[in-house]
């Protein structure tokens, strides 16, 4: 049920957002020739609706991880239930075997019935030959026996002859007798036993059966929460294309009252060099996701709270968290429609609309967002294009290969 729910809510939530893209998301066109005071309120009416996008980006971020947990969970379940499943096939076949070979227990008792049964009979058939025999002599006395006997021993040996083959016969039928009724019994606990395991096979096989139910139900939850994460994850997109889009107009309103003043741009981490993850295309793997695709900025390592200073002189546009991976994030407009962006710092030491020089501490080397470890994810934007940072500043501040003037 709690299940249901979720997939219910992230699709109105879906919904939701969908809405608050048709109502315009994207920040208006800025007119050809504003005055500066009309640039001002554009810039804050913009910004109010960057914070506006933000608390949106945030419930969106919210909704994706509250989906990919219970999509998590209910995979959890399904692979809990298969492993019922799996162990109740065990134990079916396990049964089978042991009913079959009870059955070929039953076969092996019915035929050893069947010979008893026939040396019964075969007995029987000679112990009534002998009675028919002794009849049709007619019956024979002790006081005969005696008689006809020339010796006492003779007469002993008679009787003692007589009473034995009839104690032989009443004992090897009553042998039989035993035996047969024995098997029989024997017989009648194993298919008894034949009985109770076929029971609990149709038993298992009722679970089984609705255990798969069960199973197909958490599958079809699972489809229906992997198309809400895909269409999260789509929005997630959108609102990520609408950011930038509000960047690029807080800059270009910036721009028309700022000139870049063509200064130069220093190394933004004094001391670290050492480029784990250069501009360009990549792979990467991160807690489950693929995150692989173009890297628009270059990664500098660098122990936790290490201070980050300004590549050049400019204002700070942008000074927080951001939903999108950079986690803590700070961006600097330098004038003629270039800026820079500073990702996963451990804190931030500027604010919004503040002036900085070049080589100002603006923060502080951490790892938050979508990061692995302890890092400066630097970027540079011109016109609105990520340019590759390694070509146009130097570890050393020495001259780069390309300048921005």
């Amino acid at each position: 049920m709690q299940r249901r729910y979720l997939v219910k809510k992230a699709g109105t939530l879906l919904v939701a957002f969908g809405l608050f893209f048709s109502l315009s998301v994207f920040p208006e066109p800025i007119s050809s020739e504003p005055s500066d005071n009309d640039i001002d309120s554009q810039i804050s009416s913009t910004r109010n609706q960057l914070a506006g996008l933000k608390d949106k980006q945030a419930e969106l971020q919210l909704e994706l991880e509250r989906t990919r947990a219970d999509k998590n969970a209910t995979l959890e379940s399904k692979q809990l239930i298969e492993q019922q499943i799996h162990s109740m096939n065990n134990e079916i076949s396990a049964l089978n075997e042991y009913i079959s070979s009870l059955g070929d227990n039953v076969s092996e008792m019915e035929s050893e019935i069947s010979r008893l049964e026939e040396d019964y009979a075969a007995n029987y058939e000679k112990y009534k030959a002998r009675v028919r025999a002794m009849y049709e002599r007619g019956e024979v006395s002790y006081l005969e026996v005696i008689l006809s006997s020339k010796s006492f021993s003779e007469i002993f040996n008679r009787i003692q002859y007589t009473s034995a083959v009839v104690a032989y016969d009443q004992r090897l039928m009553s042998e039989l007798t035993g035996a047969i009724e024995k098997i029989r019994q024997n017989k009648a606990d194993i298919e008894t036993s034949i009985s109770e395991s076929e029971d609990a096979v149709h038993e298992l096989q009722s679970v089984k059966n609705q255990q798969q139910e069960k199973q197909n139900e958490l599958e079809a939850e699972i489809s229906q929460l992997s198309e809400d994460e895909a269409e999260l994850l789509r929005k997630e997109a959108e609102f990520d294309r609408a950011e930038y889009e509000y960047m690029s107009t807080i800059n270009s309103l910036l721009d028309k009252k700022k000139v870049y003043s063509g200064e130069g741009f220093i190394w933004p981490l004094p001391g670290y060099s050492y480029v784990s993850s250069p501009f360009g295309y990549r792979r990467l793997f991160f807690n489950g996701h693929d995150y692989s695709g173009m890297h628009y900025a270059i990664d500098i390592p660098a122990p936790a709270g290490t201070p980050i200073v300004a590549s050049s002189d400019g204002v700070v546009v942008l000074a927080g968290w951001v939903t999108t991976g950079g986690g803590l994030k700070i961006a600097i407009d330098h004038g003629s429609s270039i800026s820079t962006n500073y990702n996963h710092l451990s804190s931030i030491a500027v604010y919004v609309g503040q002036s900085v020089k070049k080589g100002d501490v603006i923060g502080y080397v951490g790892m938050t967002g979508t990061a692995s470890g302890n890092h400066l994810d630097f970027k540079i934007i011109r016109n609105g294009e990520a340019l590759d940072p390694q070509l146009y500043v130097t570890p050393d501040n020495s001259p780069a290969e390309k300048s921005l003037s």
